[in-house]
């Protein structure tokens, strides 16, 4: 995702930016373009890890952040759970891969269970049905934000779901 589109979601994201000591989920990763920003904004004071089902993705994480001990990567099938302890993360981030995971049911459970209580959930996806409906079926009763992008920068245009665990 390009910087401009970073602009409009930052806000959604909502979690005192600089205030350090955050864990961040990125789940199905690729090479941790998106964490690097991301580690621009809320600083090197947090921890940020991605998952991603590739190997080749993992294996070829930008080098800039690959051996940063505040970055950690590990390749992962998610559809198969996510693989860090419950409670864990202060922001869980997803970006249009929904629409290829069979049980979405299971894994938004999953998402759920490694989000701390009050956790910031970003989810984007470019069908509505890819989550609408689990979503509608209060996982995350604390959905603020449901609403169609309309493109964001690098082109994405399909819909965000942002909300905190309650």
């Amino acid at each position: 995702m390009d910087k401009s589109a970073y602009r409009r979601i930052l806000p959604l994201l909502d979690m005192n930016a600089g205030q350090g000591d955050r864990s961040i989920l990125h789940l199905e990763c690729g090479t941790g373009g998106d964490l690097k920003y991301m580690s621009t904004v809320f600083g090197e004071a947090n921890r940020f890890f991605g998952v991603d089902r590739s190997t080749e993705a993992i294996d070829n994480v930008d080098p800039a952040i690959a051996n940063d001990e505040n970055f950690y990567f590990r390749q992962y099938d998610i559809s198969k759970g996510i693989p860090f302890d419950y409670n864990f993360f202060d922001v869980v981030y997803g970006n249009g891969f929904l629409e290829s995971i069979e049980d979405k049911e299971a894994l938004v459970r999953e998402i759920y269970r490694v989000a701390k209580d009050g956790a910031r959930i970003i989810l984007f996806e470019k069908n509505r049905e890819s989550l609408g409906p689990i979503v509608a079926n209060t996982f995350f009763a604390g959905f603020i934000y449901v609403c169609k992008t309309g493109g964001i920068g690098d082109g994405f245009n399909g819909y965000v779901y942002v909300g905190n665990k309650l």
